[in-house]
């Protein structure tokens, strides 16, 4: 489902790209932990894991044992947001493609559904942490 080439419409694809070089991340399988929505900036934040981890990650995350990547997405003067439902495990695919000067980011599962339409995508943070053991 994911547009192989997301990171084009994104404003800081080098936040992704230094960490997982010359792939690019799959969206598919997320587990998105959190929506954050902000009326003082006209945003909403995405918090998910991906479902990839970078063949060769930063020395750092080798070192801790790391083996999921969590990204923050924020997005910027948004036009049109739909939230359908929400769960406590919400693994789904995420589609973002642009259209004319609009981002347009869609995705779910049975139980949730958003569709957002804004003007500016960012990477405000990407992690690693351990899950399991």
């Amino acid at each position: 489902m994911t547009i192989k080439n997301w990171l084009n419409f994104i404003e800081n694809p080098e936040k992704i790209t230094s960490i997982f070089l010359d792939t690019i991340p799959s969206l598919d399988g997320i587990d998105l932990h959190e929506i954050i929505l902000s009326k003082n900036s006209n945003s909403v934040s995405l918090r998910f894991d991906l479902s990839v981890y970078p063949l060769m990650p930063p020395k750092k995350w080798q070192l801790s044992g790391y083996n999921r990547v969590q990204i923050q997405l924020d997005l910027g003067t948004i036009q049109t947001l739909k939230i359908e439902g929400w769960a406590y495990e919400c693994k789904c695919d995420l589609l973002i493609k642009k259209e004319a000067n609009l981002i347009k980011l869609k995705g779910g599962n049975g139980s949730t559904k958003i569709e957002i339409v804004c003007e500016t995508a960012y990477v405000q943070n990407i992690s690693a942490y351990l899950i399991g053991a």
